[in-house]
């Protein structure tokens, strides 16, 4: 059997590619569901450990009450003003990603999340790449998120692809007891 020298290099490449799939609710409502509730599970658990806040108190109700129903909402998201992606790795659904438009030229990354097994791993640059682009093609011009401050992993990505810190943006929706535990982030297409 001859291999070329490509040949290691492009099985190495097959074994770190994603695969995005727009998220369509007839196909992928359980697998979007359970990552919402990873990651709201997740995330309380940080808040409560790092800041002393208690999401299930504040909220009024336990965190899978809670994601039940914010995903009436969620599961009804429709591209353009709201693209959500499902990363998928050998088969499996490995995390997601969602941009949302803020106004005519902008839009929000939201809901980059991906199970610990395939964190620190590639593809948490690679959901933004697949987000920002899917930004320009409906034509914003700028990108804007928050991010969690103690997330240095996450901030990284964000500021090796352009992402600058800013002051908080208007249109953003945090809640304000969890405002000064973020980071607010803007690019410019162009900067």
């Amino acid at each position: 059997m001859f291999f070329s020298p490509y040949s290691f290099l492009n099985f190495t490449l097959a074994i770190f590619m994603a695969e995005f799939v727009l998220f369509n609710p007839d196909i992928h409502s359980d697998d979007y569901y359970q990552l919402v509730l990873e990651h709201r599970l997740n995330t309380a658990e940080r808040v409560k450990t790092n800041h002393q806040i208690d999401m299930v108190e504040y909220l009024g109700m336990p965190i899978p009450e809670y994601v039940r129903n914010e995903f009436k909402t969620l599961a009804n998201l429709k591209p353009p003003d709201e693209v959500v992606y499902m990363l998928i790795i050998e088969g499996k659904v490995a995390g997601m990603g969602r941009i949302s438009r803020l106004r005519e030229d902008a839009g929000e990354i939201k809901e980059m999340f991906l199970r610990p097994q395939y964190r620190g791993k590639g593809y948490g640059k690679q959901t933004l790449s697949k987000l920002l682009e899917t930004g320009r093609e409906l034509g914003y011009s700028s990108f804007l998120l928050d991010v969690w401050k103690l997330e240095l992993a996450a901030r990284h990505i964000y500021t090796s692809a352009g992402f600058v810190e800013i002051e908080r943006y208007p249109e953003n929706k945090l809640p304000p007891i969890l405002r000064p535990h973020h980071v607010y982030m803007e690019k410019i297409e162009g900067q």
